[in-house]
């Protein structure tokens, strides 16, 4: 296993089935806040234009941080430079240039979304312009070793052993396997604003791992045995299920998230450590895919707790009525401009969001020729 995917396996806590998360005292301290990693805000659908970055300087006008381009300059740093440097060189980078903390995620998420676009336009010997951004996509994660047609029908299906078997097959593949994951996620949540992180992807590798062989990793408890669900498989059927419930407050990112992914506990504490009272946050179950944590500060006290998901948005509301005085602020990586959920909810209701929502998943549908309902 590379140092990346150590760096992202889940820490899991050892608990009894239905127990509550304890919560963890926090010892005053004044070191710097700890940040959340998180998605990078949406880009536009690939279909829609080439990308346009092309320099450092449509890199920072991107982010808006145009302000530190004559440092760039004077350092002689190219976009080539953050292009093909590990995160940790990313972060020396940026703190060469005394970016503050909430500029360099918003650069972060400006390259992650330059990459993204531009792995989808990379011109290869078995990508034609005839193809649509689904089909190109394809192409290029599975180096054109899987037809589009047998990917189409595993985006859908819920046969457990077909499932089962095209993951065995590319087992050493984790290019392919997680652009399945991410693809066949936007289609079996009814929704395509927020893909699955890398990280939720490669946690989601981790799970397998542990379905195959219980004793890969001693060092973790098998929690995902405990519910006596067969396999990997059923396991991703019931994450997507979960996550289907309340996809309308899964998708929102901007300017954060609602609904974090597999973030781990320690994370989690870490990233509320610090933070106010009333700030909160929730993140997916490893464990128990078919409930999620709620996670919230009090004085002193960082709070962690399996809570039911979701089933629809008025559920979500339902919840935030009564855990009022837990649910003030969404925590975000930058302290000094925190939202309220008094905002978020706004965008959750506005008929703009909804619209968005509805255009972007049948823009998905087009690309694979599928009908997949959102409200479905």
């Amino acid at each position: 296993k590379s140092d990346e995917a150590k760096f992202y396996r889940p820490s899991l806590p050892g608990k009894k089935e239905g127990e509550e998360e304890e919560e963890v005292a926090v010892e005053p301290c004044d070191s710097e806040n700890v940040k959340l990693k998180r998605k990078a805000s949406l880009p536009l659908p690939a279909e829609e234009k080439d990308p346009n970055v092309k320099t450092i300087e449509d890199l920072l006008n991107d982010a808006r941080l145009s302000s530190y381009l004559e440092i760039a300059k004077e350092q002689k740093l190219t976009l080539f430079d953050l292009w093909t440097a590990d995160e940790k060189k990313v972060e020396d980078l940026m703190k060469s240039m005394s970016m503050k903390p909430g500029h360099v995620l918003r650069l972060k998420r400006s390259l992650e979304t330059a990459r993204e676009a531009a792995e989808k336009w990379i011109v290869l010997p078995h990508v034609t312009p005839q193809m649509n951004p689904a089909q190109r996509s394809l192409s290029f994660y599975s180096d054109h070793k899987v037809s589009f047609e047998e990917f189409k029908d595993l985006i859908k299906t819920s046969d457990v052993s077909v499932l089962d078997a095209f993951m065995e097959r590319y087992v050493d593949n984790e290019k392919v396997l997680r652009h399945f994951l991410k693809e066949r996620f936007k289609a079996q949540t009814r929704q395509s604003l927020r893909e699955l992180r890398k990280e939720d992807a490669d946690t989601l590798l981790w799970i397998r791992k542990l379905y195959k062989d219980p004793k890969h990793d001693r060092g973790l408890q098998p929690l995902p045995f405990k519910h006596g669900k067969a396999n990997f498989i059923r396991h991703l059927l019931i994450i997507e299920k979960t996550i289907r419930g309340f996809k309308e407050v899964w998708s929102i990112q901007d300017p954060c998230p609602i609904i974090f992914g597999f973030i781990s506990r320690q994370q989690t504490h870490e990233a509320l450590r610090y933070a106010k009272p009333g700030v909160f946050l929730f993140r997916l179950s490893i464990s128990t895919p078919e409930k999620i944590v709620f996670c919230y500060k009090k004085p002193r006290m960082v709070a962690q707790k399996l809570v039911a998901a979701f089933a629809n948005v008025d559920e979500f509301k339902e919840f935030s009525k009564a855990n009022v005085r837990f649910m003030k602020f969404i925590a975000d990586n930058d302290p000094t401009n925190l939202v309220s959920l008094q905002q978020m909810m706004k965008v959750l209701e506005s008929k703009g969001y909804l619209k968005l929502m509805k255009e972007t998943f049948e823009r998905f549908n087009d690309g694979y020729g599928i009908r997949f309902e959102a409200s479905d």
